[in-house]
């Protein structure tokens, strides 16, 4: 599980700033990630491709440490330029159902590591709290 390990804090971070430099700046859809690697060749193609055309964007993080009954949390609040999405319309499929997606897998990913996770606006902003690891 990838909340026992120390390095799960950086996967949230990595996980939250993808998704909003992917889908808010960049415009890429979750669909060109498929199951093997030519498809995800094409994925980083176009991703880096965007990037080098990239005439503006902005993704903002901010951290701040929170005292818990177990400790700390950690809240990271972060916010890009995109056109944000439907959160409302959210639907995350099961890791063991026949119809699961590659689509998701991030958000699956943070619902599992974070405490809590909450979408701001129009979808462009969000806000999780992760348990910080016993010092």
């Amino acid at each position: 599980e990838v909340k026992q390990s120390n390095g799960y804090i950086f996967v949230v971070f990595y996980e939250l700033f993808s998704n909003s430099l992917d889908h808010g700046i960049l415009k890429i859809d979750s669909a060109l990630k498929h199951v093997d690697y030519i498809d995800m060749e094409v994925y980083f193609d176009e991703r880096a491709n965007r990037i080098a055309n990239l005439e503006h964007g902005k993704i903002e993080m901010h951290l701040e440490k929170l005292p818990s009954d177990n400790g700390q949390l950690m809240k990271i609040h972060i916010k890009d330029s995109g056109e944000g999405f439907d959160f409302t319309a959210l639907k995350i499929h099961d890791e063991n159902s026949s119809q699961r997606l590659r689509q998701g897998r991030g958000i699956t990913l943070l619902k599992s590591t974070c405490n809590a996770i909450q979408y701001l606006g129009n979808g462009s902003e969000v806000v999780v709290y992760l348990e910080l690891p016993a010092e």
